[in-house]
């Protein structure tokens, strides 16, 4: 269960890093 909560974690990061970068354009 940790396992996977970390993998969503990195996941959420991951689009809102997507999200930001298409904001900033």
């Amino acid at each position: 269960q940790l396992r996977s909560e970390t993998m969503m974690q990195q996941k959420e990061a991951g689009v809102e890093q997507k999200f930001a970068a298409r904001c900033s354009d």
